[in-house]
């Protein structure tokens, strides 16, 4: 089965899920072939399985997953190695016998597997440690579950069909946890000793152990458990192991090969760690352990700094969800841990590749000109949190000249902040440049492993100069003078002022990016300087400017002739109400100022049945009126546009809003409806329409509307929606007013109304005044055709 994931990375973590098919990747063991390609080994849970992952890169976003062993439960305890070949051979128990079984490959996939049973008397194969020695045979070491042993089997040929087996220690209860190594081909194991809850050490005097020397290396608690051993460039076992008597993860560094006097180091005690640890000694000679945080549920790394551990950086790799159970690492071929691991969570395999911290980017301060004593920060941005010694330095060039900007802030964070203080005499013109991070005796790393110092996406500092400063000259034309301050600090603006000979004015000054002055100003400010530059000044006679026939007469389009009867006109500027320009002097002198009113055409649109009229045109920022005439039969049901409030059913007159544009107003018209028959059943009633009409100005709505009234409702509007939809359209002010009808006026007046009480009765109590009765009943009785 060939599979392809994407990969999550965090900063210099590359993690990928590499099985997550049920629930697999416990006892996982991993070796790295000669590409640096993963190859792991672990058990199907799920299915009961042993299975091998062979990745395709080196992070394992894409693998084969072959079924190994799927006979039974087996695939426990798995320990793998790689022959010459590069193919897998695998130890492991079959739980269903209780026997310690063999998996030799004949290819990379291990398509057809050699499966061999080493060692079935009573039930063994647990805690298994595998090696290959000088022929290319496997010799493992393993728990005998029935006595209690530490054996280990020596095979005679690589498929192990004869194997030499013998039990290594007895002295009852002894042997989980184990560890191999082969030193001169002779065997050497770590295991743990659960009668003395001791770790212990046997050295083999021989090829299959015949005589071992076996050693207690720490017996203070319950020691020993997880263990895993390596041997150092000497020869000598060094052992990473859990004290679960107090949580700790340790570290015996032997002196010897018999281990008499081991140094025992407490790698980190915080919280319960050190269970399932791995244990590699790089290059340097220096331990590198990956081990599980069982209080918070990760996966942490140990990168001593020292052979014996006595210093060391603790990194937590992984803290999502439940994981770092069942860690098998190794050190790539750049030094760095590569670590398969299960995810008890998600019931995943996954793998964790490590690489070295890197540079993002490094972000430069603004540009400007600085000048002596000033602080120039530059922080250079890292994938990861990066821990910093002494006093690194980045180098800059100033000028010609290279100087330092010091490591300020930041270490444990991704940003670490380089100071540089400019010195007097320091300069520079054309922006300052970045070189190297250096050491300068100091360290930079992340987990223990130094960092990639080279400059990534360093930003443009070519704005950023040192003491800069430019000289400004100034140049003045016939008939005046101009005069300058200079020199001028870089990016900084200065200013000029002209002074022009009697009887003429100045024309213009520019020049040093700043903006031309009009005709008669004197003082001038330039731009930022940024280079030596020069400012000139020109001077003409003064001839004063006036407006032409074009001004003041009112038009809808720019005028383009008759703009000055004498002077330079400058260029029309178009606002809403008006056209204005200038009648310059040629030379400089007094301005006219001329205008235009602007005017737009309002365009009257009427629908069918009826008439439209608007006053047009209108100049700019005005408003205007239009008049709707309907058609006899008809009303005006909505007039509406140029900005204006759209009017209510009767309304004729309309006023738009402020003009700013050509623009339609658009009126439409419609038969005349009786606007007090509410269920249109060509009757006015107090009890229904006068009824209805307050209710709905009293808020009543839905059900409530109708409550009491017949049902159904006779007329041809006799549901609540079609009675809101036409009571929300009507307009019941009954004196004109703009403002909102009301129930306690305009709804009391109509149902007056409707019972026919006379002009006076119609409005007793209300705020209509009795002059305006007649023309309140008017207005009523105008709302039924």
């Amino acid at each position: 089965m060939f599979a392809s994931l994407v990969a999550t990375v965090q900063g210099a973590v590359t993690f990928a899920i590499v099985d997550s098919a049920g629930d697999v990747g416990s006892y996982s063991s991993m070796q790295l072939n000669a590409s640096g390609l993963p190859r792991i080994s672990y058990r199907d849970a799920t299915n009961g399985d042993l299975r091998l992952a062979v990745c395709m890169n080196v992070t394992c976003t894409a693998s084969t997953r072959p079924t190994v062993d799927s006979v039974g439960n087996v695939g426990l305890y798995t320990s793998l190695q790689l022959n010459a070949s590069g193919f897998a051979v695998i130890s492991y128990f079959d739980d269903t016998n209780g026997h310690l079984k063999l998996a030799v490959c004949s290819d990379v996939f291990c398509n057809s597997p050699a499966l061999t049973t080493v060692d079935s008397t009573g039930t063994v194969g647990g805690y298994t440690s595998l090696r290959l020695n000088g022929l290319g045979n496997p010799v493992i070491s393993y728990y005998d579950y029935s006595n209690g042993y530490l054996k280990l089997a020596t095979c005679n040929n690589p498929t192990c069909t004869a194997p030499a087996i013998i039990t290594v220690d007895n002295a009852s209860f002894v042997g989980t946890y184990t560890s191999l190594q082969l030193s001169a081909g002779s065997p050497v194991i770590s295991y743990y000793d659960i009668t003395n809850f001791a770790l212990k050490l046997a050295v083999c005097n021989d090829f299959v152990c015949a005589a071992p020397s076996i050693r207690t290396v720490d017996g203070g608690g319950i020691v020993g458990w997880d263990t895993s051993l390596q041997l150092s460039s000497l020869g000598y076992p060094a052992i990473s192991y859990h004290k679960a008597s107090s949580g700790d993860l340790r570290l015996a560094v032997c002196d010897s090969l018999g281990c008499t006097s081991p140094t025992i180091t407490t790698v980190d005690s915080t919280g319960d760690v050190g269970s399932s640890t791995s244990l590699r000694i790089n290059a340097a000679g220096r331990p590198v352990i990956t081990y599980r945080d069982n209080t918070n549920g990760d996966l942490k790394l140990a990168v001593c700094e020292s052979g014996n551990c006595t210093t060391r950086t603790l990194t937590t790799l992984d803290s999502v969800g439940s994981v770092g159970q069942y860690t098998s690492m190794q050190l790539n071929a750049a030094g760095f841990p590569v670590i398969s691991y299960y995810d008890a969570t998600n019931g995943d395999l996954k793998l964790a590749t490590l690489s070295a911290a890197s540079v993002t980017s490094v972000t430069v301060p603004p540009n400007g000109n600085y000048v002596t004593g000033q602080n120039v920060d530059f922080t250079v941005n890292w994938t990861d949190q990066i821990t910093v010694t002494g006093t690194p330095t980045l180098s800059l060039t100033v000028g010609s000249t290279t100087v330092n900007a010091t490591y300020l802030s930041g270490s444990g964070t991704n940003a670490l902040v380089f100071r540089y203080t400019v010195l007097s005499g320091q300069n520079d013109n054309d922006g300052i440049s970045v070189g190297t991070l250096n050491l300068n005796g100091g360290t930079m790393s992340w987990a223990g492993f130094p960092a990639v110092r080279t400059l990534n996406s360093v930003g443009n500092t070519s704005g950023i100069y040192v003491n800069r400063t430019f000289t400004v000259t100034a140049s003045a034309g016939a008939n005046g003078a101009l005069s300058c301050v200079s020199p001028v600090a870089s990016g900084n603006a200065t200013s000029c002022l002209a002074i022009p000979n009697a009887g003429f004015a100045t024309q213009s000054i520019s020049g040093c990016s700043g903006t031309p002055t009009a005709v008669g100003v004197n003082s001038y400010v330039t731009g930022a300087i940024t280079a030596n530059c020069t400012v000139s000044a020109s001077f003409a006679a003064i001839v004063n400017g006036a407006c032409g026939t074009a001004n003041g007469v009112a038009t809808g389009v720019a005028p383009s002739t008759n703009l000055c009867s004498a002077g330079a006109a400058s260029a029309v500027t178009t606002s809403t109400s008006q056209f204005t320009w200038s009648c310059n002097s040629v030379n400089g002198g007094t301005n006219a100022s001329c205008a235009a009113p602007r005017t737009y055409t309002i365009t009257p649109s009427a629908g069918a049945n009826g008439a439209l009229n608007c006053l047009s045109p209108v100049v700019g920022g005005n408003t205007t009126s239009c008049t709707a005439t309907p058609n006899a039969g008809f009303q005006t049901q909505s007039i509406s546009g140029c900005s204006g409030t759209p009017t209510t059913l009767g309304v004729n007159n309309y006023t738009t809003g402020t003009i700013t544009t050509d623009c339609t107003v658009t009126a439409n018209f419609v038969a005349h409806a009786c606007r007090l028959d509410i269920n249109d059943d060509a009757a006015q009633t107090t009890a229904v329409d006068g009824l209805l009409i307050l209710r709905y100005m009293l808020g009543f709505r839905g059900v409530d509307l109708l409550a009491g009234l017949p049902s159904p409702l006779l007329g041809n509007r006799n549901t609540v929606n079609a009675i809101e939809n036409f009571l929300s359209a009507q307009d019941y002010n009954v004196k004109g007013l703009t403002t909102q009808a009301t129930a306690t006026r305009d709804g009391l007046v109509i149902l007056r109304h409707l019972q026919t009480l006379d002009a006076g009765a119609m409005i007793a109590g209300t705020d209509i005044n009795a002059t305006d009765a007649a023309l309140v009943r008017a207005r009523i009785q105008g709302w039924c055709p």
